[in-house]
């Protein structure tokens, strides 16, 4: 799923679109992924089982791309765009069983306008201030490890 949803890959499928419109576009791939994982239904217990999974991570690859800084911004605005529909589909959907949970992330997603900070789960928009850890050794002689420090506050 990360290979497939690499900025570098979704960059380039944008490109080769708009060079030959008989090529695959990412609107199709992201399409396909959501009818696959969404809108499919499956009888076998185990084979839902086995898609809850994948809708998670076809969500959380989605939402990592359109937070990416370096893809394109028709990219980020594809995204937006389809997971309003998702959104939508799921509305009218009640006979599945994490529709909410899964209305909720994209609402989510929503709210931070796709820019999530440091990983936060809350929109820093409204904050003062923020403590931000580097981690560096240039500065340190003899005891490396300093490097960890940061990750070791949050």
């Amino acid at each position: 799923m990360k290979l497939l949803l690499d900025p570098e890959r979704a960059s380039r499928l944008i490109q080769q679109s708009g060079f030959d419109v008989s090529q695959l576009s990412f609107e199709e791939v992201i399409e396909s992924l959501f009818t696959v994982s969404f809108k499919k239904r499956y009888s076998d217990d185990h084979d839902r089982q086995i898609n809850e999974v994948l809708k998670h991570n076809v969500l959380k690859n989605i939402f990592s791309l359109g937070q990416n800084p370096k893809v394109y911004s028709e990219i980020k605005a594809i995204i937006f765009s389809k997971l309003e529909s998702l959104d939508n589909f799921l509305a009218g959907q009640e006979d599945f069983i994490y529709n909410n949970y899964y209305r909720s992330e994209i609402q989510k997603y929503f709210d931070t306008d796709g820019a999530i900070f440091m990983g936060a789960n809350r929109n820093v928009k409204d904050d003062m201030i923020a403590i931000y850890g580097v981690p560096y050794d240039g500065t340190t002689s003899f005891r490396p490890g300093s490097r960890f420090g940061p990750s070791s506050i949050r």
